[in-house]
């Protein structure tokens, strides 16, 4: 299995729509000051809503997260419109080979 990236929150629950056969959300992504881009993520195959995993592009994330020293992702939760999530990655201690 390749890598794989998930967020995953304690309370709360991404609101997904069916842009693709699987319920998915545009993620808004800026790596340190760099240009806006989107990912896509999915409910987990289980239907849990607290979690998202991307969908695709999980290698252009990590490749550019390990460059990072800081990442915010916007998401869309239901009953609680966008939240921001802004993490400190500098120095993140990473659980795949490196390259």
């Amino acid at each position: 299995m390749g890598k794989q990236v998930v967020l995953k929150v304690e309370r709360g629950q991404f609101l997904f729509q069916y842009f693709t056969s699987l319920p998915s959300q545009h993620l808004a992504v800026r790596f340190d000051d760099g240009a806006l881009q989107t990912f896509i993520g999915s409910q987990a195959n289980d239907g849990r809503t607290n979690e998202i995993g991307l969908s695709s592009d999980s290698d252009r994330f990590i490749e550019q997260l390990r460059k990072s020293k800081k990442v915010k992702i916007e998401a869309t939760f239901f009953q609680e419109g966008t939240v921001v999530f802004e993490f400190d990655v500098h120095g993140l201690e990473a659980k795949w080979p490196a390259r």
